[in-house]
């Protein structure tokens, strides 16, 4: 569908009101627009973005993301969402994939892109990883080839075992799986081979270093989230006349017949729609759903499992980093981002962003005993730290960042867009979308509710 304006929204123009501000919901928000209908968007934060945002540190005036956030260029949904709101300028994308790996003795592996066709293109760089020993490597590569061909990745015996058993299974080692698998699986799946189903993982491969030679090209926000993505949204939505309800919570969901009648707001205000959709996370619409609808298939909803994510933010009084961003291996630090190059900050200094996913183990820490633990690797990994003052330390937690990908657990609770009320559907990255919970899976998720509607409803206004 061509997401252009209508020229003119009919006076007959059916409605839809849609729970939730983040990616999905603002996706749905736009589609529908495009096709002709009213559209109400309610969210009970004063901004845009979901999980997607920032806010201004006091101490430093710098634009702090509560998370860092990556994509890559197969987030084709995601991209033209972003192109489409206008701020596509203020990101990044590689022009091929490249991923530098280091370890705390300072050496450095480098996994990137070649010429070569399709999923050949990054064999190269793995013939020279440094962290896996040449006959590691060529099982490696057997395996990949391997997922290349594998047709039905949704099978009930690769949903019910784990992707580490899994590469068990297919002669992967310890080592293997730690300076390798898990290095592209826990930043995608928010979680450690061991703990998530060979189905998603399978996927995750096979549509990035197996699929198009630059569907891994990688790309982040040069600013905050929210002005990347929360505030030009909003600007977009009000411009092009959608209702938005900020700072209002959605408290009921009044039904009758096998239709949503009306939503009731914090605020006492109704709302009436034809259509609604809720673009909220899997735990709130529990919250939500009056206990009738918890009995139907949409109380599958809570079934689901969370990991967490901590971001460390850590200004340095000088520099002590030159790389925009590095992965390490066999240490807590995982991913780090250097936000004054990305950035290009006009302040003295460094300013770091470390982010930990499936951070589960590290979650009863303190403030203090992970700036501890971090600060001790750092010294370790990047030597120019240990001579540099800290001036500020932040560290940001997100206790259920994403739904877990366990094994057997996906085949039921992850929910298609239309459920058993005629005219309420379903977003959301949790949602039946094919994807783990990322920005893309959001977006489409968004996406295939509008298109539901769309298609429900006939071909649109």
């Amino acid at each position: 569908m061509d997401n252009k304006f209508p020229n003119k929204i009919s006076l007959n123009a059916k409605s839809v009101a849609i729970i939730g501000g983040g990616l999905a919901g603002v996706a749905a928000a736009w589609m529908l627009h495009c096709s002709g209908y009213k559209v109400v968007l309610i969210e009970k934060r004063p901004f845009l973005g979901g999980r997607a945002y920032s806010f201004t540190d006091s101490a430093t005036g710098v634009e702090v993301d509560n998370g860092q956030h990556v994509f890559m260029r197969c987030f084709s949904e995601y991209i033209s969402l972003v192109k489409q709101v206008g701020s596509f300028d203020k990101t990044k994308l590689q022009s091929s994939m490249n991923v530098e790996v280091r370890d705390s003795g300072g050496n450095i592996g480098v996994l990137s892109s070649s010429p070569l066709p399709s999923y050949l293109s990054f064999l190269p760089s793995f013939l020279f990883y440094r962290y896996l020993s040449i006959n590691e490597k060529i099982k490696a590569i057997l395996v990949l080839l391997k997922i290349k061909f594998i047709k039905n990745i949704q099978s009930e015996d690769l949903q019910n075992i784990s992707f580490k058993d899994w590469l068990k299974n297919n002669n992967q080692s310890e080592k293997s799986i730690r300076n390798f698998w898990d290095l592209i699986i826990l930043p995608t799946l928010n979680d450690h081979s061991s703990n998530v189903t060979t189905s998603m993982a399978l996927m995750v491969f096979k549509t990035t270093l197996l699929g198009d030679r630059h569907a891994s090209d990688i790309g982040f926000a040069q600013y905050g989230l929210s002005t990347v993505m929360g505030t030009p949204m909003k600007d977009k939505l009000v411009d092009c006349g959608v209702s938005l309800v900020l700072g209002k919570q959605v408290l009921d969901l009044k039904h009758s017949k096998g239709v949503i009648t009306e939503l009731k707001l914090s605020d006492g205000q109704k709302i009436k729609a034809d259509f609604y959709i809720s673009a909220i996370p899997p735990f709130a619409l529990m919250s939500l759903l009056p206990d009738s609808l918890k009995k139907t298939e949409l109380g599958l909803a809570g079934t689901h499992d969370f990991s967490p994510i901590i971001n460390a933010h850590i200004w340095y009084d000088k520099t002590v980093a030159d790389f925009e961003w590095t992965a390490f291996i066999n240490s807590p630090l995982q991913y780090v981002f250097n936000r004054s190059v990305i950035s290009n900050l006009d302040q003295e200094g460094t300013y770091l962003t470390i982010s930990i996913s499936g951070a589960s183990e590290f979650w009863s820490k303190t403030k203090e005993q992970l700036k501890e633990l971090l600060v001790d690797e750092l010294n370790k990994c990047l030597p120019l730290t240990a001579s540099a003052k800290i001036k500020r330390f932040i560290i940001i937690k997100e206790q259920r960042a994403t739904f877990r990908n366990l094994p057997g657990a996906s085949i039921n609770n992850r929910l298609k867009s239309a459920t058993p009320l005629d005219n309420f559907y379903l977003a959301g990255d949790w949602t039946d979308t094919g994807w783990p919970s990322t920005m893309e899976g959001a977006v489409i998720s968004g996406n295939l509710a509008a298109k539901a509607i769309i298609a429900r409803d006939g071909s649109g206004n």
